[in-house]
Protein backbone atom coordinates (compact mmCIF):
# COMPACT_ATOMS: atom_id res chain seq x y z
CA UNK A 1 0.00 0.00 0.00
CA UNK A 2 1.34 3.93 -1.04
CA UNK A 3 -0.18 6.04 1.69
CA UNK A 4 -1.03 9.46 0.68
CA UNK A 5 1.43 12.68 3.11
CA UNK A 6 -1.53 14.42 2.48
CA UNK A 7 -4.62 12.97 3.33
CA UNK A 8 -3.19 9.70 4.69
CA UNK A 9 -5.36 7.82 2.08
CA UNK A 10 -4.33 3.91 1.27
CA UNK A 11 -3.33 3.61 -2.07
CA UNK A 12 -2.34 0.41 -4.24
CA UNK A 13 1.94 0.81 -4.37
CA UNK A 14 1.64 1.57 -8.28
CA UNK A 15 -0.30 4.36 -8.02
CA UNK A 16 1.30 7.66 -9.33
CA UNK A 17 -1.50 9.76 -8.03
CA UNK A 18 -3.73 9.63 -4.48
CA UNK A 19 -7.15 8.55 -5.98
CA UNK A 20 -8.32 11.03 -3.46
CA UNK A 21 -6.72 14.03 -3.53
CA UNK A 22 -4.94 13.81 -6.52
CA UNK A 23 -1.28 14.37 -4.16
CA UNK A 24 1.57 13.15 -6.58
CA UNK A 25 3.24 10.24 -4.51
CA UNK A 26 5.76 8.43 -6.86
CA UNK A 27 9.16 10.54 -8.13
CA UNK A 28 7.79 10.30 -11.93
CA UNK A 29 4.64 12.17 -10.99
CA UNK A 30 6.34 14.27 -8.58
CA UNK A 31 8.86 15.66 -11.65
CA UNK A 32 5.65 16.37 -13.33
CA UNK A 33 4.58 19.08 -10.47
CA UNK A 34 5.39 22.28 -9.47
CA UNK A 35 5.20 23.98 -6.09
CA UNK A 36 3.24 26.87 -5.96
CA UNK A 37 5.94 29.68 -4.06
CA UNK A 38 2.92 31.21 -2.01
CA UNK A 39 0.40 28.22 -0.90
CA UNK A 40 2.38 25.35 -1.75
CA UNK A 41 0.39 23.74 -3.97
CA UNK A 42 1.32 21.26 -6.32
CA UNK A 43 0.42 22.45 -9.97
CA UNK A 44 1.33 20.36 -13.29
CA UNK A 45 5.03 21.51 -14.45
CA UNK A 46 3.00 23.61 -17.40
CA UNK A 47 1.19 25.67 -15.40
CA UNK A 48 1.80 29.67 -15.51
CA UNK A 49 -0.79 30.12 -12.21
CA UNK A 50 -1.29 28.17 -9.12
CA UNK A 51 -5.01 26.46 -9.62
CA UNK A 52 -5.18 27.58 -5.85
CA UNK A 53 -4.17 30.86 -5.02
CA UNK A 54 -3.47 31.93 -8.63
CA UNK A 55 -0.11 33.14 -8.23
CA UNK A 56 2.48 33.05 -11.16
CA UNK A 57 4.61 30.51 -10.89
CA UNK A 58 5.84 30.51 -14.37
CA UNK A 59 8.63 33.06 -15.94
CA UNK A 60 5.83 34.04 -18.54
CA UNK A 61 3.18 34.97 -16.13
CA UNK A 62 5.98 36.63 -13.96
CA UNK A 63 7.25 39.22 -16.96
CA UNK A 64 3.37 39.57 -17.62
CA UNK A 65 2.36 40.56 -14.05
CA UNK A 66 5.80 42.94 -13.98
CA UNK A 67 5.19 45.00 -17.12
CA UNK A 68 1.10 45.11 -16.45
CA UNK A 69 0.50 48.70 -15.36
CA UNK A 70 -3.16 50.08 -14.19
CA UNK A 71 -4.16 53.46 -16.30
CA UNK A 72 -5.47 56.57 -14.08
CA UNK A 73 -9.10 57.59 -15.24
CA UNK A 74 -8.36 60.86 -14.18
CA UNK A 75 -5.13 62.11 -15.97
CA UNK A 76 -4.47 58.38 -17.69
CA UNK A 77 -0.96 58.21 -16.54
CA UNK A 78 0.56 54.89 -16.33
CA UNK A 79 0.88 53.14 -12.90
CA UNK A 80 2.15 49.83 -11.57
CA UNK A 81 -0.91 46.91 -10.94
CA UNK A 82 -0.79 47.09 -7.37
CA UNK A 83 -0.91 50.86 -7.09
CA UNK A 84 -3.70 52.38 -4.92
CA UNK A 85 -2.91 55.86 -5.95
CA UNK A 86 -2.14 57.84 -9.11
CA UNK A 87 1.56 58.65 -9.01
CA UNK A 88 0.64 61.68 -11.10
CA UNK A 89 -2.82 63.07 -9.83
CA UNK A 90 -3.31 61.39 -6.17
CA UNK A 91 -6.82 59.74 -7.15
CA UNK A 92 -7.56 56.49 -5.80
CA UNK A 93 -7.19 53.41 -7.89
CA UNK A 94 -8.49 50.60 -5.88
CA UNK A 95 -11.66 48.94 -5.31
CA UNK A 96 -10.36 48.01 -1.23
CA UNK A 97 -12.60 48.96 1.16
CA UNK A 98 -10.22 49.78 3.74
CA UNK A 99 -8.07 51.91 1.27
CA UNK A 100 -11.29 53.87 0.50
CA UNK A 101 -12.03 53.85 4.15
CA UNK A 102 -9.00 55.61 5.13
CA UNK A 103 -8.65 57.69 2.00
CA UNK A 104 -12.24 59.22 3.01
CA UNK A 105 -10.90 59.30 7.06
CA UNK A 106 -7.75 61.44 5.13
CA UNK A 107 -9.72 63.84 3.37
CA UNK A 108 -12.32 64.24 6.60
CA UNK A 109 -8.83 65.38 8.66
CA UNK A 110 -7.72 67.60 5.89
CA UNK A 111 -10.94 69.49 5.82
CA UNK A 112 -11.16 69.76 8.97
CA UNK A 113 -7.63 71.06 9.76
CA UNK A 114 -8.43 73.92 6.86
CA UNK A 115 -11.62 74.87 8.50
CA UNK A 116 -9.24 75.58 12.00
CA UNK A 117 -7.00 77.80 9.86
CA UNK A 118 -10.12 79.66 8.15
CA UNK A 119 -11.63 80.04 10.97
CA UNK A 120 -8.76 82.67 12.60
CA UNK A 121 -8.97 84.35 9.12
CA UNK A 122 -12.75 84.70 8.71
CA UNK A 123 -13.17 86.12 12.97
CA UNK A 124 -10.00 88.46 11.58
CA UNK A 125 -12.24 89.69 9.15
CA UNK A 126 -15.32 89.86 11.39
CA UNK A 127 -13.63 92.22 13.66
CA UNK A 128 -12.26 94.26 10.73
CA UNK A 129 -16.14 95.09 10.08
CA UNK A 130 -16.83 95.58 13.33
CA UNK A 131 -14.45 98.44 13.62
CA UNK A 132 -15.37 99.78 10.36
CA UNK A 133 -19.16 99.63 11.14
CA UNK A 134 -18.08 101.40 14.44
CA UNK A 135 -15.80 104.16 12.51
CA UNK A 136 -18.96 104.91 9.88
CA UNK A 137 -21.22 105.17 12.89
CA UNK A 138 -19.24 107.61 14.50
CA UNK A 139 -18.86 109.46 11.19
CA UNK A 140 -22.62 109.53 10.99
CA UNK A 141 -22.77 111.00 13.82
CA UNK A 142 -20.02 113.49 13.33
CA UNK A 143 -22.18 114.38 10.40
CA UNK A 144 -25.35 114.39 12.02
CA UNK A 145 -24.01 117.23 14.09
CA UNK A 146 -22.71 119.19 12.05
CA UNK A 147 -25.55 119.12 10.19
CA UNK A 148 -27.67 120.34 13.21
CA UNK A 149 -25.39 123.24 13.42
CA UNK A 150 -26.06 124.54 9.80
CA UNK A 151 -29.50 124.40 10.38
CA UNK A 152 -29.49 126.29 13.36
CA UNK A 153 -27.27 128.63 11.73
CA UNK A 154 -29.61 128.74 8.77
CA UNK A 155 -32.12 129.34 11.02
CA UNK A 156 -30.29 132.10 12.55
CA UNK A 157 -29.72 133.83 9.04
CA UNK A 158 -33.19 133.59 8.71
CA UNK A 159 -34.34 135.44 11.42
CA UNK A 160 -31.37 137.92 11.29
CA UNK A 161 -33.05 138.45 7.37
CA UNK A 162 -36.75 138.59 8.75
CA UNK A 163 -35.60 141.41 11.19
CA UNK A 164 -34.18 143.27 8.74
CA UNK A 165 -37.47 143.48 6.81
CA UNK A 166 -39.08 144.08 9.33
CA UNK A 167 -36.86 147.44 10.22
CA UNK A 168 -36.74 147.94 6.38
CA UNK A 169 -40.81 147.97 6.01
CA UNK A 170 -41.49 151.28 8.18
CA UNK A 171 -38.77 153.01 6.29
CA UNK A 172 -40.08 153.00 3.29
CA UNK A 173 -43.31 154.00 4.49
CA UNK A 174 -41.40 156.91 5.72
CA UNK A 175 -40.14 158.19 2.47
CA UNK A 176 -43.32 157.97 0.80
CA UNK A 177 -44.51 160.22 3.43
CA UNK A 178 -42.37 162.62 3.36
CA UNK A 179 -41.99 162.74 -0.30
CA UNK A 180 -46.33 163.31 -0.49
CA UNK A 181 -45.69 165.96 1.89
CA UNK A 182 -42.87 167.81 -0.23
CA UNK A 183 -44.93 168.00 -3.05
CA UNK A 184 -47.82 169.50 -1.39
CA UNK A 185 -45.41 172.17 0.55
CA UNK A 186 -43.46 172.62 -2.47
CA UNK A 187 -45.04 176.06 -2.65
CA UNK A 188 -44.82 177.17 0.15
CA UNK A 189 -42.87 179.16 2.63
CA UNK A 190 -38.93 179.38 2.27
CA UNK A 191 -38.70 178.34 6.27
CA UNK A 192 -40.82 175.17 4.76
CA UNK A 193 -38.43 174.76 1.64
CA UNK A 194 -35.20 174.85 4.08
CA UNK A 195 -36.98 172.18 6.54
CA UNK A 196 -37.60 170.02 3.65
CA UNK A 197 -34.53 170.27 2.04
CA UNK A 198 -32.62 169.59 5.57
CA UNK A 199 -35.41 166.53 5.85
CA UNK A 200 -34.06 165.81 2.39
CA UNK A 201 -30.55 164.93 3.65
CA UNK A 202 -31.85 163.33 6.43
CA UNK A 203 -33.81 160.96 4.13
CA UNK A 204 -30.48 160.58 2.18
CA UNK A 205 -28.52 158.94 5.30
CA UNK A 206 -32.09 156.94 5.81
CA UNK A 207 -31.46 155.72 2.24
CA UNK A 208 -27.76 154.82 2.85
CA UNK A 209 -28.88 152.30 5.21
CA UNK A 210 -31.02 151.21 3.39
CA UNK A 211 -28.71 150.54 0.60
CA UNK A 212 -26.17 149.28 3.31
CA UNK A 213 -28.93 146.92 4.18
CA UNK A 214 -30.37 145.46 1.24
CA UNK A 215 -26.38 144.78 0.53
CA UNK A 216 -26.17 143.00 4.09
CA UNK A 217 -29.53 140.72 2.68
CA UNK A 218 -27.84 140.17 -0.58
CA UNK A 219 -24.90 139.13 1.63
CA UNK A 220 -26.76 136.97 3.67
CA UNK A 221 -29.10 135.39 0.28
CA UNK A 222 -25.38 134.63 -0.88
CA UNK A 223 -24.69 132.81 2.13
CA UNK A 224 -27.98 130.94 2.55
CA UNK A 225 -27.23 129.68 -0.66
CA UNK A 226 -23.44 128.53 0.30
CA UNK A 227 -25.43 127.02 3.27
CA UNK A 228 -28.04 125.34 0.65
CA UNK A 229 -25.23 123.86 -1.44
CA UNK A 230 -23.08 122.80 1.44
CA UNK A 231 -26.40 121.56 3.05
CA UNK A 232 -26.87 119.51 -0.62
CA UNK A 233 -23.21 118.47 -0.43
CA UNK A 234 -23.72 117.02 3.43
CA UNK A 235 -26.85 114.84 1.88
CA UNK A 236 -25.19 113.79 -0.95
CA UNK A 237 -22.40 112.47 1.07
CA UNK A 238 -24.79 111.34 3.60
CA UNK A 239 -26.27 109.55 1.03
CA UNK A 240 -22.68 107.90 -0.08
CA UNK A 241 -22.19 106.94 3.59
CA UNK A 242 -25.67 105.02 3.54
CA UNK A 243 -24.77 103.44 0.21
CA UNK A 244 -21.69 102.53 1.72
CA UNK A 245 -23.26 101.00 5.29
CA UNK A 246 -25.77 99.21 3.28
CA UNK A 247 -23.14 97.84 1.30
CA UNK A 248 -21.39 96.97 4.17
CA UNK A 249 -24.26 95.57 5.84
CA UNK A 250 -24.48 93.31 3.12
CA UNK A 251 -20.97 91.81 2.88
CA UNK A 252 -20.97 91.61 7.21
CA UNK A 253 -24.44 89.43 6.67
CA UNK A 254 -23.31 87.39 3.84
CA UNK A 255 -19.50 86.86 6.05
CA UNK A 256 -21.86 85.94 8.99
CA UNK A 257 -23.80 83.30 6.37
CA UNK A 258 -20.44 81.78 5.10
CA UNK A 259 -19.64 81.51 8.83
CA UNK A 260 -22.75 79.88 9.80
CA UNK A 261 -22.19 77.59 6.86
CA UNK A 262 -18.25 76.68 7.80
CA UNK A 263 -19.66 76.62 11.17
CA UNK A 264 -22.36 73.78 10.59
CA UNK A 265 -20.19 71.76 8.36
CA UNK A 266 -17.45 71.84 11.27
CA UNK A 267 -20.44 70.90 13.38
CA UNK A 268 -21.27 67.85 10.79
CA UNK A 269 -17.59 67.00 10.37
CA UNK A 270 -17.25 66.89 14.54
CA UNK A 271 -20.13 64.07 14.57
CA UNK A 272 -19.05 62.28 11.66
CA UNK A 273 -15.51 62.14 13.94
CA UNK A 274 -17.49 61.71 16.95
CA UNK A 275 -19.39 58.59 15.20
CA UNK A 276 -15.87 57.02 13.81
CA UNK A 277 -14.67 57.72 17.06
CA UNK A 278 -17.46 55.75 18.74
CA UNK A 279 -17.33 52.86 15.51
CA UNK A 280 -13.78 52.57 16.39
CA UNK A 281 -14.04 52.20 19.99
CA UNK A 282 -17.24 49.40 19.18
CA UNK A 283 -15.13 47.71 16.65
CA UNK A 284 -12.12 47.83 19.35
CA UNK A 285 -14.62 46.07 22.34
CA UNK A 286 -15.76 44.03 19.17
CA UNK A 287 -12.57 42.60 18.68
CA UNK A 288 -11.59 42.25 22.66
CA UNK A 289 -14.78 40.26 22.86
CA UNK A 290 -13.88 37.90 19.81
CA UNK A 291 -10.16 37.71 21.12
CA UNK A 292 -12.17 36.79 24.54
CA UNK A 293 -14.30 33.95 22.83
CA UNK A 294 -11.52 33.00 20.42
CA UNK A 295 -9.46 32.35 23.88
CA UNK A 296 -12.56 30.97 25.60
CA UNK A 297 -13.18 28.69 22.68
CA UNK A 298 -9.61 27.42 22.56
CA UNK A 299 -9.43 25.87 25.77
CA UNK A 300 -12.63 24.14 25.30
CA UNK A 301 -10.82 23.08 22.13
CA UNK A 302 -7.83 21.74 24.18
CA UNK A 303 -9.99 20.24 26.55
CA UNK A 304 -11.69 18.60 23.94
CA UNK A 305 -8.28 17.09 22.73
CA UNK A 306 -7.41 16.02 25.64
CA UNK A 307 -11.07 13.54 25.52
CA UNK A 308 -10.29 12.91 21.79
CA UNK A 309 -7.27 14.56 19.07
CA UNK A 310 -10.30 14.94 16.26
CA UNK A 311 -14.01 15.07 15.43
CA UNK A 312 -15.31 12.85 13.16
CA UNK A 313 -18.11 14.92 10.67
CA UNK A 314 -19.15 12.10 8.47
CA UNK A 315 -18.23 8.47 7.20
CA UNK A 316 -18.83 7.10 3.91
CA UNK A 317 -18.98 3.94 2.51
CA UNK A 318 -17.42 3.06 -1.09
CA UNK A 319 -16.84 -0.57 -2.52
CA UNK A 320 -12.90 -1.96 -3.82
CA UNK A 321 -10.83 -4.18 -5.03
CA UNK A 322 -7.51 -5.68 -2.93
CA UNK A 323 -5.49 -3.04 -4.40
CA UNK A 324 -7.85 0.00 -3.40
CA UNK A 325 -8.82 1.26 -7.20
CA UNK A 326 -12.51 2.54 -6.31
CA UNK A 327 -15.47 0.21 -7.82
CA UNK A 328 -18.60 2.18 -6.64
CA UNK A 329 -18.12 5.45 -4.98
CA UNK A 330 -18.19 6.80 -1.42
CA UNK A 331 -21.96 7.24 -0.90
CA UNK A 332 -23.06 5.69 -4.19
CA UNK A 333 -25.09 2.61 -3.51
CA UNK A 334 -23.46 -0.66 -3.28
CA UNK A 335 -24.47 -3.97 -4.66
CA UNK A 336 -23.87 -7.44 -2.60
CA UNK A 337 -23.06 -9.08 -6.33
CA UNK A 338 -20.03 -6.88 -6.58
CA UNK A 339 -19.28 -6.25 -3.51
CA UNK A 340 -15.67 -6.89 -2.03
CA UNK A 341 -13.88 -4.86 0.45
CA UNK A 342 -16.14 -2.29 2.10
CA UNK A 343 -14.12 0.77 2.57
CA UNK A 344 -15.06 3.37 4.64
CA UNK A 345 -13.72 7.30 4.56
CA UNK A 346 -13.80 9.87 7.45
CA UNK A 347 -14.35 13.60 6.99
CA UNK A 348 -13.14 15.14 10.58
CA UNK A 349 -11.71 17.99 12.20
CA UNK A 350 -8.66 17.81 14.25
CA UNK A 351 -7.75 19.16 17.34
CA UNK A 352 -4.59 18.00 18.07
CA UNK A 353 -2.46 18.79 14.58
CA UNK A 354 0.26 17.09 13.49
CA UNK A 355 -0.53 13.77 16.21
CA UNK A 356 -0.49 10.32 15.60
CA UNK A 357 -2.94 8.32 16.81
CA UNK A 358 -4.70 4.99 16.15
CA UNK A 359 -8.73 4.44 15.10
CA UNK A 360 -10.10 1.03 15.55
CA UNK A 361 -13.07 -0.30 13.41
CA UNK A 362 -15.96 -2.28 14.01
CA UNK A 363 -17.79 -3.66 11.13
CA UNK A 364 -21.40 -5.39 11.73
CA UNK A 365 -23.02 -7.57 9.23
CA UNK A 366 -26.63 -7.15 10.99
CA UNK A 367 -25.59 -7.65 14.32
CA UNK A 368 -22.87 -9.84 14.23
CA UNK A 369 -19.09 -8.07 14.20
CA UNK A 370 -16.37 -9.31 11.68
CA UNK A 371 -13.47 -10.20 12.71
CA UNK A 372 -10.11 -12.24 11.79
CA UNK A 373 -9.09 -14.42 15.36
CA UNK A 374 -5.26 -13.96 13.54
CA UNK A 375 -5.22 -10.05 12.23
CA UNK A 376 -8.39 -8.83 13.99
CA UNK A 377 -7.57 -7.23 18.07
CA UNK A 378 -9.82 -8.11 20.13
CA UNK A 379 -13.78 -6.45 20.22
CA UNK A 380 -12.69 -4.83 16.73
CA UNK A 381 -12.39 -5.25 13.30
CA UNK A 382 -8.96 -3.76 12.15
CA UNK A 383 -7.05 -0.44 12.89
CA UNK A 384 -5.94 2.45 11.04
CA UNK A 385 -3.03 5.00 12.13
CA UNK A 386 -3.22 8.50 10.79
CA UNK A 387 -1.41 11.80 11.14
CA UNK A 388 -4.37 14.30 12.43
CA UNK A 389 -4.20 17.75 9.98
CA UNK A 390 -6.36 20.42 11.15
CA UNK A 391 -9.14 19.48 8.61
CA UNK A 392 -9.27 16.24 6.43
CA UNK A 393 -10.83 13.23 4.24
CA UNK A 394 -8.73 10.14 5.29
CA UNK A 395 -9.80 6.72 3.52
CA UNK A 396 -9.72 3.62 6.34
CA UNK A 397 -8.29 0.46 5.19
CA UNK A 398 -11.03 -2.11 3.84
CA UNK A 399 -12.36 -5.25 5.10
CA UNK A 400 -13.60 -8.08 2.67
CA UNK A 401 -12.33 -10.11 -0.02
CA UNK A 402 -10.94 -9.81 -3.55
CA UNK A 403 -14.16 -12.14 -4.79
CA UNK A 404 -16.92 -10.30 -6.12
CA UNK A 405 -20.29 -11.08 -4.67
CA UNK A 406 -18.36 -11.52 -1.04
CA UNK A 407 -21.15 -10.02 1.31
CA UNK A 408 -24.80 -10.72 1.01
CA UNK A 409 -27.90 -8.11 1.54
CA UNK A 410 -28.80 -6.57 4.16
CA UNK A 411 -27.85 -4.01 6.83
CA UNK A 412 -24.80 -3.03 7.80
CA UNK A 413 -22.49 -0.47 10.49
CA UNK A 414 -19.00 1.39 10.47
CA UNK A 415 -18.36 2.46 14.03
CA UNK A 416 -15.24 4.45 14.40
CA UNK A 417 -13.58 4.13 17.81
CA UNK A 418 -10.64 5.99 19.72
CA UNK A 419 -9.03 4.88 23.45
CA UNK A 420 -12.26 3.35 24.11
CA UNK A 421 -14.67 5.99 22.72
CA UNK A 422 -17.37 6.07 20.06
CA UNK A 423 -16.66 8.86 17.40
CA UNK A 424 -19.07 8.37 15.17
CA UNK A 425 -21.18 5.54 13.02
CA UNK A 426 -22.95 5.03 10.05
CA UNK A 427 -25.67 2.47 8.84
CA UNK A 428 -25.80 1.52 5.07
CA UNK A 429 -27.31 -1.62 3.13
CA UNK A 430 -26.24 -3.84 0.70
CA UNK A 431 -28.91 -4.42 -2.23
Amino acid sequence: MNICPKCNTANPSDTNYCFQCGEALSEEAKSRRKACPKCKTENNIDANYCKKCSTAISDDAREKEKNAQKKCPECFTENIVDANYCRNCGRILTDNKEVLEMDKLSKAKETIQLLKKAFPAIEEKNRNLEKEKKELTEKQQKLTKKQESLSAELLNAQVEIESLNNRIRPLKKDRNYWIISFLIMLGLFVTVLVFLIFNHNSLSGKQEKITQLRQNIETLERKNKELAGEKEKIEKLKSNEKTNLTELKKKVTELEQANSQLVDEKNSLTEKNTELVDEKNRLKKENTQLADDKSKLQNQINAAAEYCPIVIQSIKVCNTYKDGTIETDYGKTIYASSSMFLSPQIEYVGLKTGQTITLYTKLYAGKILQYNAKDSLSGYTYKTEITVSSTGKTGLSGWGDEKKGHWKKGDYRYEVWYDGKLLKKIDFQLY
